[in-house]
């Protein structure tokens, strides 16, 4: 069968057409792709969505329709449905609205899993409140990416329980908004989508089924069959996050104060720990930006410690102030060392959280890290440090536009095309040594990491030059 997927993400809208065979070798084929830059007007949001779709899906019938997105990313409709704004996506750096100061944030995470920052919708409405009354005023219906594409195939606004998890306003234990939550920032709860049940269809478009599949990092971590206790996904893009599904219930306040989240999965029925590096991908980026490139990278360690902040550090041990600064003898370095040490500083801070989220839940743990992904898995030198440095082995998921598939087989099982479970995306293992030839540097990693920093002597190089962005 012929399904489409959408994957509204940051930087692109990415959009496929998949051939799903169940209980095949290869069980998805690629039939095709398209992919544009995120515009950041809803009006254009939706028109861009359509012409995708409709040029993937132009040469046969398609069965359904699955839609996935970045989550916290929104805009306010008036009664007519018109946007009142552009998208508005997080701002790590708008101020948080008073209507937010008598919040108690160990309590709030209790209830909704997420924690009190100003990337949550909860905090957006706030500051539409407070700082935009004449917006707020008129604000009729909130919708998410995923959720306005839906409302213009469908005519009804809906959304997935992985997506409304990401408001900071939505119950963790039962489905549901917090009222009390939505009063505080004059809010309801028929201003916020219906949250679709596990086995329904938000509506349909040309006679296919249409479905909200979910939060882009969640539904890719599905596709690729991480939906076990102890199964762990490593997405990894512009942001990188390790997902890891939980067999009880952790210590809440821990999780709170290592800067992770606590979420349902796609199928709904079991928690996962979240712990995010928002600037993974970007560190990677600005390093190359300004060293050259090389292929001939040194075996083993190279003893140099990088850590990767481009924008403070999220989890664990939440640092807003963290750089991106180099430890060690750079001027003796290669340009091949210090190409590997930023992919080991990477892959370190990769092993941190995933060691942290071991001991929030010290359960089943025996399978592989499945990698999944961009840039990051195309990235050979990277996926092979990264085999090094993690204490499990790392399998790979090489398909293209993992979150747009999955966001297509999410749509499938919930039309009730396939069986739950019975496409998952092949990944491959890479190669690893025996032992943990990274244990001493992983150690002074994080030593560094949590150890405070002294201000440079003025006009002093040193020997730890620092990288501020």
């Amino acid at each position: 069968m012929r399904v489409l997927g959408l994957d509204i993400g940051t930087s692109y809208v990415k959009a496929v057409c998949v051939e799903l065979r169940p209980g095949a070798d290869r069980p998805v084929t690629l039939a095709g792709l398209r992919r544009k830059p995120t515009p950041s007007s809803a009006h254009e949001l939706v028109d861009l969505a359509r012409l995708l779709l409709d040029e993937v899906g132009a040469h046969g019938a398609v069965a359904a329709i699955g839609i996935a997105s970045m989550a916290e990313t929104g805009v306010p409709l008036d009664h007519s449905g018109e946007a009142l704004t552009p998208l508005l996506t997080w701002d790590g750096a708008r101020a948080r609205s008073a209507l937010l100061d008598g919040l108690d944030p160990g309590p709030l995470f209790a209830r909704t899993g997420v924690r009190l920052s100003p990337k949550v919708p909860l905090a957006t409405w706030a500051w539409l409140a407070e700082a935009h009354p004449e917006v707020h005023e008129r604000l009729h219906r909130w919708a998410g990416a995923a959720d306005l594409v839906a409302l213009a195939l469908t005519g009804r606004l809906v959304t997935d329980h992985t997506l409304a998890g990401r408001t900071g306003a939505y119950l963790l234990d039962r489905d549901g908004w917090a009222d009390d939550l939505l009063d505080l920032v004059g809010l309801r709860a028929g201003v916020l989508p219906e949250v679709a049940a596990l086995d329904e269809v938000a509506g349909h478009a040309g006679g296919a089924p249409v479905v909200v599949a979910g939060h882009d990092h969640q539904v890719g971590a599905h596709a690729c069959g991480v939906r076990r206790p102890g199964d762990t996904a490593d997405s990894l893009g512009t942001t990188e996050v390790l997902l890891r599904v939980l067999d009880g219930d952790p210590d809440r306040e821990g999780v709170r104060v290592a800067g992770m989240s606590l979420v349902r999965t796609v199928g709904g029925r079991a928690r996962a720990l979240v712990a995010g590096n928002s600037a993974a991908g970007s560190a990677y980026a600005t390093w190359m930006e300004e060293h050259p490139a090389v292929d001939d990278l040194p075996a083993g360690p190279t003893q140099l410690l990088v850590l990767p902040y481009v924008r403070g550090r999220q989890s664990p041990e939440p640092d807003p102030d963290a750089t991106m600064r180099v430890v060690g003898d750079v001027d003796g370095a290669t340009p091949g060392a210090l190409t590997k040490a930023v992919l080991e500083g990477l892959s370190l801070q990769a092993r941190w959280m995933y060691d942290v989220q071991r001991r929030l839940d010290p359960g089943h743990a025996d399978g592989p890290v499945v990698l999944l992904g961009g840039a990051g898995v195309r990235n050979t030198a990277w996926t092979r440090v990264k085999a090094e440095v993690l204490p499990r082995p790392l399998h790979v998921v090489h398909q293209d536009e993992t979150v747009a598939v999955g966001a297509a087989i999410v749509a499938a099982e919930r039309a009730g095309l396939v069986e739950p479970g019975s496409v998952v995306l092949p990944a491959s293992p890479v190669a690893r040594h025996a032992g943990d030839p990274y244990r001493e540097l992983y150690a002074a990693f994080v030593r560094e990491a949590v150890s405070p920093r002294p201000a440079p002597a003025a006009g002093s190089g040193g020997s730890a030059p620092r990288a501020d962005r």
